[in-house]
């Protein structure tokens, strides 16, 4: 054998020392358990279009459109080319296929990192699945991610994606590593800006890495440009999909629907740089959203507590042995090595800081970040108990079991957010090929999109005009079309002066009194 090939051999040994590979057992149970969860999360997936931001999320992938702001540009280019890969599907299925795989995916990535922490894999698939069948009157992140297309999904999967590559880059200290999770950290703060909160504790993570290793500050700085380089290229590669979007041939735009139906300031589109520049910044910046910032913390005590009670810490006592246990496990955590532990006080911090700055408590106030974050400490005092090569394994088998069975009880028995969201009912008996020419339609956020999504996809009926805004304006911007025929998707609200409501499929029609 030939000193060179003794050489390669060694490297690759060392390199899985380093960043131990998974035996095929641990591979295999990780897998069973991915499929069970997908399977779980496809027998409660929508059947078609969905109401509110799922539905608008599937209209937005199935015609390469803009979804609500910050856009999600990359998200909605990747789930436009699943649609077109499996055309035989009914686009908005395919989305809810993908934000399901993503979860199980992820959920994969967090198993296979609490083996390579220490934690014998019965166990680490018993956390995934404990994460999975979280579950509190006010929050059911995993779960609603997984049976319900929504962004939460593709971000969860970049952030555990990027941060296992930055792990890994630790132990293997390859360049293309570390570039590949930047670049992935890149798209998801590209598509979903609140992501940046992370970044302190990658940056963090990333210095320790260096000083572990010992690596020499020139060639550190050089590793600092290039991994900045890939952040950025991948930024701007969304942030151009986005503003070539913004065009008048996207048939489903955001931006247009929030112009015309809230009628603000926002300018129409045109070829300026500066409108254009405008528009694409009140889009990213989410901008319509920032009424529902804190900045000056004012909000933060009640959304401490708000979290405290949704993560099951809410009483003193619990939330003391949460405070110790997450201690004791970023100390035996960092024995790994220290990236580890700043990276998920990082991903913890920086999700506890933009939720107590965000007025919102529902879906919107997404914990999955921390869930991440505290998940990779608790492995580590779980790995005392249960190592990864230890022969616990029966008692290990046991727990997986549980689990496995009473994630399927539970997935029967909760909420299904997959059915509650789906609009395939609603949309049969709207028949928008019966409707008038140039009707105008007036219809709130939650019913507009797959009012959208039969229209551009179904019927094909782009003479239809559909108007989106809170129902309480709905007689004031339909004066606006009274020479065409204008309808109510509900009849709660007045009609404008000298005109009434009469039925139309399940639909309200005005007709002068």
């Amino acid at each position: 054998m030939s000193s060179e090939t003794i050489s390669t051999e060694r490297a690759a040994s060392d390199e899985a020392s380093r960043w131990p590979r998974l035996t095929r057992n641990e591979c295999l149970l990780i897998g069973v358990v991915m499929a069970m969860i997908f399977v779980i999360g496809v027998l409660h997936l929508p059947k078609g279009p969905c109401f509110d931001d799922p539905g608008d999320l599937q209209t937005s992938c199935s015609t390469l459109g803009i979804a609500h702001p910050p856009g999600y540009a990359g998200f909605v280019l990747v789930g436009w080319l699943l649609t077109k890969v499996f055309f035989f599907l009914e686009p908005a299925y395919v989305v809810s296929l993908a934000c399901a795989a993503c979860v199980t995916i992820a959920l994969g990535l967090l198993m296979a990192m609490l083996v390579r922490i220490g934690l014998h894999v019965t166990i680490a698939c018993c956390v995934g699945l404990v994460l999975l069948a979280h579950h509190t009157p006010w929050q059911s992140s995993v779960w609603q991610s997984l049976v319900s297309p929504e962004v939460y999904a593709a971000a969860w999967l970049l952030l555990i994606g990027s941060v296992s590559l930055l792990m890994r880059y630790g132990r293997t200290g390859r360049v293309s590593t570390l570039l590949l999770a930047a670049g992935l950290y890149g798209f998801l703060v590209a598509n979903r800006t609140s992501s940046l909160m992370f970044a302190p504790g990658y940056l963090l993570g990333w210095a320790a890495v260096e000083w572990r290793r010992g690596t020499p500050f020139g060639r550190a700085v050089s590793r600092f440009f290039a991994l900045t380089g890939a952040f950025v290229v991948a930024g701007l590669t969304v942030a151009l999909i986005a503003l070539w979007q913004d065009s008048p041939e996207t048939e489903y735009n955001a931006i247009e629907l929030h112009r015309e139906g809230c009628q603000t300031d926002l300018m129409a589109w045109s070829a300026d740089p500066a409108v254009r520049w405008e528009r694409f910044r009140w889009l990213v910046t989410a901008e319509v959203f920032h009424e529902h910032l804190a900045a000056d913390f004012s909000h933060a005590p009640s959304k401490l507590r708000w979290i405290r009670r949704v993560l099951f810490v809410f009483e003193r006592g619990p939330f003391a042995a949460a405070m110790v246990l997450l201690v004791l496990g970023l100390i035996l955590l960092a024995r790994r090595g220290i990236e580890w532990s700043i990276v998920a006080v990082g991903v913890i911090a920086g999700n506890v800081v933009f939720l107590c700055v965000y007025r919102i408590y529902d879906q919107a106030a997404n914990l999955m970040p921390i869930m991440f974050g505290a998940a990779l400490p608790a492995g580590a005092v779980l790995a005392v108990l249960f190592p990864a090569k230890g022969r616990r394994g029966v008692l290990g088998g046991t727990l997986l079991f549980f689990a496995c069975a009473g994630s399927i009880y539970h997935a029967t028995q909760r909420y299904n957010y997959g059915e509650a969201y789906d609009a395939t009912e609603y949309l049969a008996e709207v028949h928008l090929e019966d409707f008038p020419q140039d009707s105008a339609i007036m219809t709130s956020t939650l019913i507009g999109a797959p009012l959208w999504y039969e229209r551009l996809i179904r019927c094909d009926r782009k003479d239809i005009h559909i108007v989106e805004n809170n129902r309480r304006h709905w007689a004031r911007l339909a004066v606006k079309y009274l020479d065409r025929p204008v309808f109510y998707t509900r009849d709660d609200q007045p009609a404008p002066e000298g005109w009434r409501l009469e039925p139309f499929h399940n639909m309200w029609r005005l007709v002068k009194e």
